[in-house]
């Protein structure tokens, strides 16, 4: 019987060195996005996962960057720095575009990054100067999206969603374990066959305590949860089961 420690080490192994069944291209919709554009500079990293998050919210998310994908795919040399971005478009040109596209909330969506793109060409300049004013922290950088009030990227699920996948492709931060981890019905699944014992049932907030537990003790990276537990899940009938059940 593999023991809970096991199956995490082991997850976590085959998902960082991506070990089959995690290698293949574009698994997530972000990796997807960043891919197709052709994003080649933390700079640009950091916009597109800004425009991506922003717009993160109650939609498919491979859908949402066949969105943002057709926003750029319709127009030349479309910017990927926000100051040449909000320079080149106002809130309602977005609002227009994002409508013809067929972007589920054109208003909502033009309004928070147009809004974000502002704050951040204005304050920072890029994400990349944005985490080096925050000291490489995640914890810091993640309060600063409330202090700078930008739009849509604050919640208990977005906002470590977020500062983990930047610290992953625009540049480092430490103690990404202090962030709440987000549990949606995947992990929650997932977390509560690993973790808990037949006479209780887990809450979300114990599922977040357990994995900063094994995270700190094993020290793995926050992404096995909500980048290996997710793909598991979310790829459950073609692959997802059988792996599971062969680490367990």
């Amino acid at each position: 019987m593999t023991t809970t420690d096991e199956a995490i080490t082991t997850l976590h192994t085959d998902f960082s060195e991506r070990n089959p069944p995690f290698d293949q291209k574009n698994q997530f919709p972000e990796d997807k996005l960043l891919a197709e554009l052709s994003a080649e500079t933390p700079r640009q990293n950091g916009f597109l996962l800004t425009f991506f998050c922003t717009v993160d919210y109650n939609r498919d998310a491979f859908n949402l960057v066949n969105n943002i994908l057709a926003f750029y795919n319709s127009q030349d040399s479309v910017p990927m720095n926000f100051s040449d971005f909000v320079q080149r478009y106002t809130q309602e040109d977005l609002e227009e575009k994002f409508d013809s596209i067929g972007f589920r909330y054109p208003s909502r969506d033009a309004r928070g990054i147009h809004h974000n793109f502002s704050t951040i060409s204005n304050k920072y300049g890029s994400i990349p100067h944005m985490i080096q004013y925050v000291q490489y922290s995640a914890p810091n950088f993640a309060e600063q999206l409330t202090t700078d009030e930008l739009l849509y990227l604050k919640g208990a699920k977005l906002t470590p969603f977020y500062t983990r996948l930047v610290s992953n492709h625009v540049k480092t931060m430490d103690e990404l374990w202090k962030l709440d981890i987000p549990v949606d019905v995947h992990i929650r699944r997932l977390s509560k066959s690993l973790f808990e014992n037949k006479t209780e049932d887990l809450s979300d907030d114990e599922i977040r305590t357990h994995w900063r537990e094994k995270g700190n003790q094993l020290d793995i990276s926050p992404a096995v949860v909500d980048g290996g537990l997710w793909l598991i899940g979310n790829n459950w009938d073609s692959w997802g089961e059988d792996y599971w059940e062969s680490i367990n």
